[in-house]
Parts: structure tokens; C-alpha cells; sequence
């Protein structure tokens, strides 16, 4: 093969060729050019990011000149270049190559749809971005860090719990009705613009201090549960039917606006006090382990399962009128006396409190359930508890008569297949309560004595 000098637009080239015609010259054979490119995009919610790098291939040994356009009327020269594009849209970038002794040239070009806020996403690394949503967006266990809106006013459901998210602002999603942004990292939301919110779980996001949703008439559910809330507005939800904060550092909680909670679950926070006097709907109210001291529920008549266990300093329990009452836990206080208002109520756990008698089995005969372990009970008048199959009353002080007395109770009262657990504390039954524990027994009955 030759090589030959050859003076092209007023420069040498020197070229490996095979021949000349007509003063002309050839490139040697299999000399090859193709043009060629990949690219990738990603979105920060702002504008889509495309990065183009050549793939041109070339078998010669001259140079080439890369000319690029990007589609959206900006040509660059370059062999790797990257542009953002800002407007949604189909792009048409293409690569044109010509080699410098303008022999071989060869163009490539591909279509590119991008629109930085697609109607539904665009996917870029750990962002996601929402543009023009209707409907319903649920992108739930996907890692995303940053949630970006844009326009979202049709937007009626948001399901994004179990990502990565430590800020989420919807303040613009007025038609929103339903968000699940749950098991986040969130530190702050906000909802102020979305007054048709009706569902909101912003529960186990750890870094939630605050949570303000006065402005959110129309919700009806809201959990907010397992965060760091030490402040929680909650005084324009006059809707509001189920709330659940519990496991916050809530000292306060002013829930007197929302006159139709039928749900309350504040427990696990350092609440010192909890006025329930305005929520006569309420069916359902979970304070326990709490720094309660005292508690009326004297108004809320709807009331039917009540557990403010585990507070340890409860002293007084005003039970009064709370007429619907079935299921009462009030277990780990420091009660000494309780009245029950309601023949409804079968189940009742008032264990490790200072009981020496329980006067309130005078008040109910509907009773399935008594756990009274852990007092001070020297007697246990359970004679008219016909329905009575599950008794816990161990670590007490009764006597042997009285063990007798509890045993012989349970035994006319013929129910089948009970529990029965009297240990520690209690003296051994005698002749007679071994007799009626022997009859229980054969009706399918556990009883433990000491």
C-alpha cells in the first residue's frame, strides 16, 4: 500500500491509499465510517437532563468532524455533549460526521420523547416527578427521596408510603382526597391547600415534630401514629371520625372541635391530661401508658372499649354515664375503687391496681371476662356472673373460704370449657373448692390453684 501526499483546501494529508483515478482520490478498501450515539436522561422535576456519548466508529486514519444537534434548535460540535431539555416534547437529535478529507461522511439520528413532568412520572435515580396527575398516583415501595408536583390540581389519590421522602409539599393539591405517605422519613408535609383531604397516614416517618391540619375540614381519618409529633393542630377537622397519634411526645391534645371522633388512639405520649367531654359520638378510646392521673368519660355515652392501661397514676375513673361500655381496660393504675354504669359491659381488666374488693360485680351481670390479678383482694363476689369463663385472679389474698366460695361459683353456674387461674398468693382451696375445681375440670375447664 501506498502512501501519497495529497494537498486538499490548501493542507497536506499524507493517506494510505491504492490508487488514483482521474486525479481523485479513493479511499483504501474497507476504510469505513458510522455514525452513532447512546444517551441517557434523568429528571430532577425541573428539567430532563440528556447525556449524549459518541459511538461513532471509524476505521481509517484521518481526523472527523463531529457536528451535533440536539433537536431543540441548539447545534453543538462535540463528540459527547449533554443539553436539558426544559419543554416537553419529541426531539429528533442528530449526529453528522464527515471525515476531514471529505471523503466519508455518515449521519445518524433517533427520536427522544421527554417531558420533565410527564402526565403520570418521570423516573430520575431517586426523584420522581408528577406533572398534570388525575386520579391516582401510587408509586409505594420504590426508594424515591423527593416527590415533585406540578399543576396537581386533579390529583385525587397520592400512594407513596415505604419510600425514602423527608419532605412532601401538596399545598397546590386542592382536589386530593386520599394520602398514604406512611413509613417515610418525612420531617415535614404539607396539606395546608388540600381541603378535600378526607384520608391522611403520615404514620412511622420518625422525624414528623410537627403536624398542622387546621385547615383540612373534610378529614375523616388520620393516622398519625409512631413519630416525633410534640405538636398536632387538629382544630379545623371538624369531620374528623378515627385519630390515631399514639407513640408521639404529645403533652397536649385538643380534640374538643371534633365532635364526631367515634375513634380516639392517644396512647404512648406524656399526656397529663385529656378532656373527651365534647366527643359524645365517641365509641372507641385508647389512652393507655400515658402520665394520666385522672380521666372522666362520664359524658361520652357512645363509649364501648375504654383502655387507659399502663399509666401507673391513675387514682380516679369516672365511669359514670359512659352507658355503652362492653370492654374496660384498666389495668397498671393505682385504682382503689370502680363503679361500672353499664349491664353491656363482659369484659373488664383491672389487674395490678390496689383493689382489696371488687364492688362493681354487683353492678354487671353480662361479665365473660375478669382479669383481677395482681391486687390486694381479700374477697371475690362473682355469684351472679352467670357467663363468667375466663377469671384471672392470681397474686391476691383470699383465704381458703374464699378460693372455696370463687370455686363453687363458677361451678353452678354450669358454663363449659373456661379458665380459671387462682396461684400465688391465694390460699389452697379445701375439701369443697377441690370438689367443685374436680367438676369444672370435667367440663373442659383449666383451673390452676395454689
Amino acid at each position: 500500500m501506498q502512501k501519497r501526499i495529497i494537498i486538499r483546501n490548501g493542507k497536506k494529508y499524507r493517506v494510505n491509499c491504492v490508487g488514483w483515478e482521474d486525479g481523485i482520490w479513493m479511499p483504501s478498501s474497507g476504510t469505513s465510517l458510522t455514525a452513532g450515539f447512546n444517551y441517557s436522561t434523568i429528571s430532577d422535576g425541573t428539567f430532563i437532563t440528556a447525556s449524549f456519548t459518541n459511538t461513532t466508529v471509524y476505521t481509517g486514519t484521518g481526523s472527523l468532524i463531529y457536528n451535533f444537534n440536539f433537536g431543540d434548535g441548539s447545534p453543538v460540535t462535540g463528540s459527547a455533549n449533554v443539553v436539558h431539555y426544559y419543554a416537553s416534547g419529541s426531539y429528533i437529535p442528530k449526529l453528522s460526521v464527515t471525515e476531514s478529507l471529505g471523503n466519508l461522511s455518515s449521519s445518524y439520528s433517533t427520536p427522544i420523547i421527554c417531558d420533565p413532568y410527564n402526565n403520570v412520572l418521570v423516573f430520575s435515580g431517586s426523584y420522581l416527578a408528577i406533572k398534570n396527575p388525575t386520579g391516582t398516583v401510587s408509586q409505594t415501595n420504590s426508594n424515591w427521596k423527593k416527590i415533585i408536583g406540578h399543576n396537581c390540581v386533579n390529583l385525587t389519590t397520592l400512594l407513596c408510603n415505604n419510600n425514602q421522602l423527608t419532605s412532601l409539599n401538596l399545598s397546590g393539591s386542592i382536589a386530593l382526597q386520599t394520602l398514604d405517605c406512611s413509613s417515610n422519613t418525612l420531617s415535614s408535609l404539607n396539606v395546608s391547600g388540600s381541603t378535600a383531604l378526607t384520608y391522611l397516614d403520615c404514620n412511622s416517618n420518625n422525624s414528623f415534630t410537627s403536624l398542622d391540619l387546621s385547615t383540612n375540614i373534610g378529614l375523616v381519618h388520620l393516622y398519625c401514629f409512631i413519630n416525633q409529633l410534640s405538636s398536632l393542630n387538629v382544630s379545623g377537622s371538624t369531620a374528623l371520625q378515627i385519630l390515631n397519634c399514639g407513640y408521639n411526645i404529645l403533652t397536649s391534645l385538643d380534640v374538643s372541635t371534633n365532635t364526631g371522633l367515634t375513634e380516639l388512639q392517644c396512647g404512648t405520649n406524656p399526656l397529663t391530661s385529656l378532656d373527651t367531654s365534647a366527643n359524645t359520638a365517641l365509641q372507641i378510646l385508647y389512652c393507655g401508658y400515658s402520665q394520666l392521673t385522672s380521666l372522666d368519660v362520664s359524658t361520652n355515652i357512645a363509649l364501648q372499649t375504654l383502655d387507659c392501661s399502663g399509666n401507673f397514676i391513675i387514682t380516679s375513673l369516672n365511669l359514670n354515664g359512659a352507658l355503652s361500655l362492653t370492654h374496660l381496660y384498666c389495668n397498671n393504675n393505682s385504682l382503689t375503687s370502680l363503679v361500672l354504669p353499664s349491664y353491656l359491659t363482659t369484659y373488664v381488666d383491672c389487674s395490678f391496681n390496689y383493689f382489696t374488693t371488687l364492688e362493681f360485680l354487683k353492678d354487671t351481670e353480662s361479665l365473660t371476662t375478669l382479669i383481677c390479678a395482681g391486687n390486694q383482694l381479700t374477697e371475690l363476689h362473682i355469684g351472679g356472673q352467670t357467663f363468667l369463663t375466663y377469671l384471672d385472679a392470681n397474686h391476691n389474698n383470699m383465704n381458703q373460704s374464699e378460693v372455696d366460695i370463687v370455686l363453687f361459683a363458677l361451678d353452678i353456674n354450669g358454663q363449659l370449657d373456661g379458665y380459671c387461674d387462682l396461684v400465688d398468693g391465694n390460699s389452697p382451696p379445701g375439701p369443697a373448692g377441690l370438689t367443685s375445681k374436680a367438676n369444672l375440670e370435667a367440663k373442659g375447664w383449666s383451673v390452676g390453684v395454689s
